[in-house]
């Protein structure tokens, strides 16, 4: 089956108007938080945007809850097989027509005024390629549990490449024509930002806003996953240790190995959830009215939803 792409609200052959934003969304199997993920771009305070979303092959009812967005600058493609994360990236990347290109993931939700306040950013910092920013995590429900540590300047985020960049890809916004210069590798299936910021970093320019912008669904991952994020990253330390001729980088391998016996202990005793916990940063008070603002609107639509008798009564329920 040929991919379908179908613009909400505008008729056949007529083109909605140049965005100054546009967002990246890929999606495969996300029936229960996808309209969340939808809806907080509906109502961001910037309104030149347009979503690109990609299903990526998805065998849930996500197509059917895609279909039911109705907004002229939603644009939702859907494929037969699925591809994974960074080929799909690349397409919408390819397709998208804003000057900056931004990342959400279908199971987070974008902060009201995000679009706005990387948008400006990048308006007034003309030498920053890619801008990060906070985030927030939480748990089904919608309780907070902490947000990530945040550096805002490129040579802090930068500081230790082999231990990873403290800049989280769901709250990328960045010139689309640095990602168009610089492809995701679309032969990893995990850790497509990590690559590319190590491919990146020497020669880019890295900024991040200090206060959380994203509220990020915190999933238990089990330990095969944990294993397979190691193995991804020391597949690209190796690879951008031999390209760059960087020794440095075969140090973050070696790290990588050590952390195995730390994650075998910390899954086997049940602690990798507490381990994972005390990393975060506890929020402060504008940080909590942020995200329960947001939430606050996101379960508004979701209730409506839910009387109306709408498939969407997972998105309530999470």
């Amino acid at each position: 089956m040929a991919p379908t792409d179908r613009v909400a609200g505008v008729p056949d052959g007529a083109e909605p108007p140049l965005p100054r934003v546009s967002v990246g969304l890929v999606v495969r199997n996300a029936e229960a938080t996808v309209l969340a993920a939808v809806r907080s771009i509906l109502f961001q305070t910037l309104s030149s945007w347009e979503l690109l979303v990609a299903n990526d092959g998805s065998t849930d009812r996500t197509a059917k809850l895609l279909e039911g967005v109705r907004d002229a600058r939603v644009r939702v493609t859907h494929h037969a097989t699925s591809r994974g994360l960074a080929v799909r990236l690349n397409q919408l990347v390819d397709s998208a027509r804003g000057a900056y290109f931004a990342r959400i993931d279908g199971d987070d939700f974008a902060f009201p005024d995000r679009l706005t306040r990387q948008a400006c950013y990048l308006d007034a910092h003309r030498d920053v390629d890619l801008l990060g920013s906070g985030m927030i995590h939480f748990v089904d429900g919608g309780r907070s549990t902490g947000k990530e540590p945040v550096e805002t300047r490129h040579e802090a985020i930068c500081r230790h490449p082999r231990r990873g960049f403290l800049l989280y890809h769901p709250t990328w916004m960045g010139r689309i024509t640095w990602f168009r210069r610089h492809r995701y590798d679309a032969g990893r299936q995990r850790g497509q930002d990590f690559d590319l910021l190590l491919r990146t970093y020497r020669h880019s320019r890295f900024a991040a806003l200090e206060e959380p912008l994203l509220g990020h669904r915190t999933n238990n991952a089990g330990l095969r996953l944990r294993l397979r994020s190691r193995r991804n990253a020391c597949s690209a330390l190796a690879r951008n240790a031999w390209t760059q001729r960087d020794p440095a980088l075969v140090w973050g391998i070696v790290e990588q190995c050590l952390k195995v016996p730390v994650d075998l202990l910390t899954f086997a005793t049940g602690a990798h959830d507490r381990v994972r916990r005390r990393r975060l940063r506890p929020l402060e008070a504008q940080d909590q009215r942020a995200f329960a603002s947001a939430w606050a609107v996101l379960r508004q639509w979701a209730d409506a939803d839910r009387a109306r008798g709408s498939v969407s009564r997972a998105v309530a329920d999470g």
